[in-house]
């Protein structure tokens, strides 16, 4: 997958979860263990997103590029985010797995929350 799919993918994200009522906090977020697409916030619970876009299953599908490594870099991320910003609620990590046509539109869009590995 290219950056720009990516970033598309990303776009398409947030736009998604804003329409679900999500308050976007932080897009692109670095930390010393890596990046976190998003950050939103509702219910009074924090969200740290992982996005990951396909154009066509040649490499399977987007969500099985989300692995126990890139979990456990997003923990960190999102742990190394709350200390420093001295967040003290509730949390969780949610994953948004996105299929685009060859004209970049977005063609499935699924939604995992609260997730584990």
């Amino acid at each position: 997958m290219s950056r720009k799919t990516g970033q598309k993918g990303e776009t398409y994200a947030a736009s998604f979860l804003q329409n679900q009522g999500y308050r976007l906090v932080h897009q692109n977020l670095y930390t010393r263990y890596g990046e976190i697409d998003l950050v939103v916030y509702k219910n009074k619970r924090l969200v740290f997103v992982e996005v990951k876009t396909r154009k066509n299953l040649a490499y399977g599908y987007p969500e099985d590029s989300f692995t126990k490594r890139k979990y456990r870099l997003i923990l960190r991320s999102a742990l190394e985010y709350m200390v420093n910003s001295h967040y003290r609620g509730l949390w969780q990590i949610d994953l948004i797995a996105i299929m685009m046509n060859s004209f970049d539109e977005v063609e499935d869009i699924r939604h995992y929350s609260n997730v584990t590995l």
